[in-house]
């Protein structure tokens, strides 16, 4: 069995809460990047939105295509997320940081440790759940 399956197959195990945390991963590594290659950021904030819009709406469009509230669709789509809806969700959670870097320079200007110890409290709960269930 390939390895990229077993990986999926134990990321669909994550609650919303943990895909949120994995969520919140990226966007902080994208604010270490900003500040890392401050080049990033004389890059125009529109170009990261249509980026981060880009790349979101295929995700949108896969959490409408479920039954009920909001909270049953995001379950569902938790269940059914693949390699490339994950992929998706990094580049759109990427593209947002950048964004917010752009927007708010104040948090790119961090030091890079910072940004490791935000990083491995939120990655504590979603990589514990991926790696040792």
């Amino acid at each position: 069995m390939p390895l990229y399956h077993t990986l999926a197959t134990k990321l669909r195990k994550l609650s919303l809460v943990e895909f949120a945390c994995v969520k919140i991963v990226y966007i902080i590594f994208a604010m270490l990047v900003a500040g890392l290659f401050p080049d990033l950021l004389d890059v125009s904030g529109w170009a990261y939105l249509v980026l981060t819009l880009v790349a979101a709406a295929p995700l949108w469009v896969h959490l409408a295509s479920f039954q009920g509230n909001i909270i049953s669709k995001a379950r569902q789509y938790l269940k059914h997320n693949d390699p490339a809806h994950q992929a998706l969700t990094l580049i759109s959670c990427f593209s947002f940081g950048l964004l917010l870097a752009v927007l708010f320079p104040l948090l790119a200007m961090g030091a890079w440790w910072v940004y490791i110890l935000l990083m491995v409290a939120f990655a504590i709960a979603p990589a514990s759940k991926v790696l040792f269930r």
